[in-house]
């Protein structure tokens, strides 16, 4: 019997997947892996199998001690390494798979999209829409790789959950940090307003919460206390994937906090 053997398109979506939901979820039950399984055309225990081989190529799984499911062959290697630091590539071409198999990515709204402005003045509306969805996927990566809490409060609500860019939208470059997870935190919105604004940053070798001296003297000192001081020097909880890049907080610290 000839070996069923997946096709570049199907290892492409099933990497999308592996980055949008935590390590805890690739099982087939996964509402989301049942999704994907039905439009790649595999069974649900088929992709929970090749996202547990994409889990072995991954170094932030495995240093734990961790294996994954090995011998997923070339192909899973190949993937994974040319996509692994090439995340907007990885979504273009996913987004354009999806639309040649029948299925739609869908209009992002624009209140999704978190931890950037306005779109630059003479966007197209194809680039607009792309963004969005190039975002979505920020957005669903950066809060999966954290649990979907707040990496500062532990905030559950995923209301109140945004997906900040650590070097911002506007000056990150668009093929290597928009949509790299990586220049990511997952924060609640009023901590990712002052992250934005420069009141707070994160160390980019301790992870440590660094307040700046602007937030003290303009808020009033119980409520400094209680919603700020309070984290002040304290690590973040770091996510399980796609640990923040140091050197895109090494910007933030320089070029957007407010010391």
């Amino acid at each position: 019997m000839a070996r069923d053997v997946w096709t570049r398109e199907q290892m492409i979506l099933a990497l999308k997947l592996y980055c949008e939901i935590p390590y805890g979820k690739m099982h087939y039950n996964n509402p989301d892996v049942i999704r994907v399984a039905e439009q790649i055309g595999r069974t649900p225990g088929a992709v929970s199998r090749r996202l547990g081989n994409y889990a072995s190529c991954d170094d932030e799984y495995t240093k734990g001690g961790r294996r994954g499911l090995e011998h997923g062959g070339k192909i899973v290697n190949g993937i994974w390494s040319e996509f692994s630091d090439n995340m907007e590539g990885l979504v273009t071409e996913a987004n354009s798979i999806l639309s040649t198999y029948g299925y739609s990515s869908g209009e992002i709204e624009i209140d999704t999209i978190d931890s950037f402005e306005a779109f630059p003045i003479g966007w197209e509306k194809e680039q607009i829409v792309i963004a969005r969805r190039n975002q979505s996927f920020f957005r669903d990566t950066v809060l999966a790789s954290y649990n979907n809490k707040c990496c500062i409060t532990g905030i559950e609500e995923k209301g109140l959950l945004i997906a900040s860019h650590i070097k911002p939208w506007k000056e990150s470059d668009p093929l290597t940090e928009r949509t790299n997870p990586r220049n990511g935190l997952c924060l609640n919105a009023l901590h990712d307003r002052a992250f934005d604004k420069g009141l707070l940053t994160v160390g980019a070798e301790d992870h440590k919460v660094i307040l700046s001296s602007a937030l003290k003297r303009n808020v009033d000192l119980d409520i400094y206390e209680n919603l700020f001081g309070i984290y002040e020097d304290k690590c973040i909880t770091m996510p399980a994937k796609f640990i923040p890049d140091g050197e895109l907080l090494r910007y933030h610290n320089e070029f957007v906090f407010e010391h």
